[in-house]
């Protein structure tokens, strides 16, 4: 008895088979190519928004190299120096571990489609609060960047350092003594030309960063905030301080800090603002203004309304 063949493609049974796939596979790409091309824009979806949002990345560096790396809420399971990306905007632990050094932790912001950059540099573990370099307790340090390496700003018990990375060949920049509870709250350092510049929240310092050995300006104080310092930067060639303060904008002249100057307000209490040096050209992004792309911007010469002084200077820094 001959068994009898199934026409697969006139079989009824099997056209609609083929019919429930070819919808069922439809249906599925409809919903999994928009997950995919956002992730591939470096989206994720975030549960507590219930929408997805622009992600962030976190680089870290260190000195020494092959510390391992901890970030809270997220497994990193990564040793320096190394790049941690989509992560969702937010606030992170990020905690530095490296045998033979203390731990170095520090809480993070990242902000969407922007890259935090970590330069961190682990102090040699000798001990409960034994000195390092030649005698010095370090309060507080900073990584600076340069052409020719890099170099570490230490705040002391002695004064403000500068180091190798290697903790030595130790430099004398200020003698100004923070103490350890204000150096430990400052914000953040910029490491100019002519000057260090390191902030807190309401206060900013300035010093020679090329001064003679224990010549710094007395307590180099040079603006006190109303309200909360959110960044600063230097412009003109490390002439001015430019201080986002709260809702204002204010550029204050390094050398001479009583003068100052209120350069915009702000609608937005989230605004944000960036410089480039290079061009001496602010970034505003303000209430009304959607999209890194679509950042307004202004040259800082035209806002300053220079005295006879500092035109001189302007055109002969």
């Amino acid at each position: 008895m001959r068994k009898k063949q199934l026409n697969f493609f006139n079989d009824t049974k099997y056209r609609i088979f083929r019919i429930i796939m070819f919808w069922f596979f439809c249906a599925a790409f409809f919903v999994a190519a928009p997950w995919a091309v956002y992730i591939s824009l470096g989206y994720r979806f975030n549960s507590g928004e219930k929408r997805f949002v622009r992600t962030g990345a976190l680089q870290i560096d260190s000195s020494p190299e092959g510390a391992t790396v901890d970030i809270a809420g997220y497994a990193a399971n990564r040793t320096t120096p190394c790049v941690v990306r989509d992560l969702l905007p937010g606030k992170y632990f990020l905690r530095v571990v490296k045998k033979g050094f203390y731990p170095y932790s520090v809480m993070v912001e990242i902000l969407p489609s922007r890259v935090y950059e970590a330069n961190i540099a682990l102090a040699p573990l000798m001990g409960g609060m034994e000195p390092v370099s030649s005698g010095l307790y370090v309060y507080r340090f900073f990584i600076s960047k340069k052409i020719f390496g890099d170099r570490i700003l230490a705040f002391t018990d002695k004064g403000i350092y500068m180091l190798n990375k290697y903790f030595s060949g130790q430099k004398m920049i200020s003698p100004l003594i923070l103490g350890p509870d204000a150096a430990r709250g400052l914000e953040g350092l910029i490491d100019g030309s002519d000057n260090i510049v390191f902030w807190d929240k309401s206060r900013i310092w300035a010093q020679p960063s090329g001064a003679p050995e224990g010549t710094g300006d007395g307590d180099g104080l040079i603006y006190v905030s109303p309200g909360a310092i959110k960044n600063v930067f230097l412009g003109l060639k490390d002439h001015y301080a430019i201080v986002h303060d709260g809702n204002t904008l204010v550029a204050v002249n390094i050398a001479a800090p009583a003068v100052s100057y209120r350069l915009m307000d702000f609608k937005a209490d989230d605004a944000q603002v960036f410089y480039d040096s290079d061009k001496e050209t602010l970034y505003i992004k303000d209430k009304g203004v959607s999209g890194m792309e679509e950042l307004s911007k202004t040259q800082l010469v035209r806002l300053l309304p220079f005295s006879d002084e500092e035109k001189k200077y302007k055109k002969n820094p």
